[in-house]
């Protein structure tokens, strides 16, 4: 019946709330990767996005981020603290500036935040 649909429904739907919370993604690509394979080669241009990838990968831990997947020289990255994606960002520009110049590539980052529902269930 429909008494039956609608409770069964209002509840799914507070069993889904229980999981629904913020979650800020972020997008990296390094500025100028294209440029220096051209210039430096595929084996210099691997050795030099796997090193930022490594680096972009460690900052996102180190401000309670997850890394969800990379993609050549992008990073796609969640955190459940908008304030602590920001914050990352702006280490990951930082710290490009404390490259050798040969080395050097500019992370640059997206972010946006929203409310979302984890398609699985977090371990307890």
């Amino acid at each position: 019946s429909r008494l039956v649909y609608t409770n069964t429904l209002k509840a799914v739907q507070a069993e889904i709330e229980k999981y629904r919370r913020n979650v800020a993604i972020i997008f990296t690509d390094i500025k100028g990767s294209t440029a220096y394979f051209e210039k430096y080669g595929d084996a210099a241009g691997l050795v030099m996005v796997s090193g930022c990838n490594d680096r972009i990968s460690e900052i996102v831990r180190e401000h309670g981020g997850k890394v969800i997947k990379t993609i050549g020289d992008a990073v796609m990255a969640s955190f459940e603290d908008c304030t602590e994606s920001v914050k990352g960002a702006i280490r990951m520009r930082l710290g490009s500036r404390m490259a050798p110049s040969y080395t050097r590539s500019t992370p640059r980052a997206s972010c946006t935040s929203s409310r979302a529902t984890p398609l699985r269930r977090p371990a307890h």
